[in-house]
């Protein structure tokens, strides 16, 4: 952008690197029991205290992970994993979404190593859904907004022998009430225009309007208060719209939880791009390349089975989920 408040190059490239390095170190550094976090971090997707972070070696082994991808879930030995008696899946919940539900669970105390799907199913109305090892986790769509449901979780084991393969006890979830996607209250808005175009220009509110936007990624500037600056500027020389991709993965650091708030707050950078007097082009992906890890897939749907980009279950209804909770 023009302007007198410009950066010379070499400095920019120290500042990313310095910034760089503290963003390195800072994951370095360990996070002890009892240590204050910060209020803007999202909480975990399941229950947590210190009998989880520190928990006692149980009987027949050392600490080891039979399945599953939550380090939240209690741990096993392999002795457990692998023995033939299949137990219910442990820990499972439900979290509320529109017209879906986000099931999670951990695997089975004993038997989870034979584990290759769990079968989900809501009750009353019966949808199921089948979640391949690793996942554990599942969105169950097609519920109805208003309806009080239940969730059935159920392991599937394989066996060397048929005398050995089955399905485990069924392990349920609190009951969940699916709701429309709650709306910001606080949304400056303009007046409504009707967009066409022809082969010339898009034509908004009857008249001609050549777009000349700059892309502004908010997620890449993660301090609110410089915001509306950078759109003021953008503005000042001449840009009449802002191009913005709304990252999955910075929203969304587990199944069925997304932050709006702090640093994510979209709806306020919305509010300062009206404030600026500048359109948005808003690009949600959900892939959306931009230099970002995985595209701007979050790394829970990056690890199910499948693949992603495509219109294959689990991604599908995990996408589909996004749009509801950024539309």
């Amino acid at each position: 952008m023009k302007g007198a408040n410009r950066v010379p190059a070499r400095c920019v490239r120290r500042l990313w690197l310095g910034a760089s390095v503290v963003a390195a170190a800072a994951m370095l550094l360990p996070l002890r029991v009892g240590s204050e976090v910060s209020a803007q971090t999202v909480p975990s997707s399941r229950p947590s205290g210190p009998e989880q972070l520190v928990p006692p070696a149980p009987p027949g082994g050392p600490l080891v992970t039979s399945s599953g991808s939550d380090a939240s879930c209690p741990p096993t030995t392999s002795a457990a994993a692998d023995s033939s008696t299949l137990s219910a899946p442990v820990l499972a919940r439900a979290l509320q979404g529109e017209n879906s539900a986000t099931v999670l669970w951990c695997p089975p105390a004993s038997g989870a190593g034979r584990v290759t799907s769990y079968t989900v199913t809501a009750e009353p109305g019966g949808e199921s859904v089948t979640a391949d090892v690793p996942n554990d986790w599942a969105i169950v769509d097609g519920l109805s907004n208003g309806t009080s449901y239940t969730f059935s979780v159920v392991a599937n084991a394989s066996a060397a022998s048929a005398s050995e393969a089955g399905s485990s006890p069924a392990a349920a979830t609190n009951p969940v009430t699916p709701e429309m996607t709650p709306q910001p209250s606080d949304v400056v808005r303009g007046t409504p225009k009707k967009v066409t175009y022809d082969g010339y220009s898009l034509m908004i509110g009857g008249k001609r309007v050549f777009i000349t936007a700059g892309e502004f990624d908010p997620w890449r500037t993660p301090s609110p208060s410089l915001w509306l600056d950078l759109l003021q500027k953008m503005k000042a020389d001449g840009y009449n719209a802002v191009t913005v991709y709304f990252d999955w993965a910075y929203q969304s650091p587990s199944p069925g939880v997304y932050d709006f708030t702090g640093v994510r707050d979209m709806n306020e950078f919305l509010n300062m791009a009206q404030e600026a007097g500048l359109y948005v082009i808003a690009r949600p992906g959900p892939y959306i390349n931009a230099e970002t890890n995985g595209g701007g897939i979050p790394a829970w749907v990056l690890t199910s089975p499948n693949g992603y980009r495509s219109d294959v279950e689990p991604y599908l209804s995990a996408a589909l989920q996004w749009y509801s909770e950024i539309d």
